[in-house]
């Protein structure tokens, strides 16, 4: 019986880590300008939430990309709003785009 209930638990440790490993998202930058922070919300949310950029060690420069874990799982029935934070402080936002589960989304940021 021992063997059979230690399998049993290593198969739920595996599967609980990956549903919650979050979402792959590519920020391609050719704005133009220093892209300092980066955040996703479901478009019905009134809070961005955490900085997406917060542990890089840097600004993403034009013509840069960054890869980062978004630590929510992507549903394509919800609409996402994304912001940019420029290294002067001003801010974009993009409403209603699709982040779908398992894939890298890419975003491309220009002028």
């Amino acid at each position: 019986m021992f063997r059979i209930i230690v399998p049993a638990i290593c198969c739920m440790l595996v599967t609980v880590s990956a549903v919650h490993a979050g979402e792959k998202i590519r920020v391609n930058n050719t704005s133009g300008r220093d892209v300092c922070e980066f955040y996703i919300s479901a478009h019905e949310e009134n809070d961005w939430g955490d900085d997406l950029f917060e542990n890089l060690d840097r600004c993403i420069h034009h013509g840069e990309y960054a890869e980062v874990i978004w630590p929510e799982q992507g549903n394509p029935n919800l609409l996402y709003d994304v912001r940019y934070v420029f290294r002067n402080g001003e801010e974009e936002v993009y409403e209603n785009n699709r982040i779908f589960a398992g894939g890298v989304t890419v975003f491309n940021f220009s002028r």
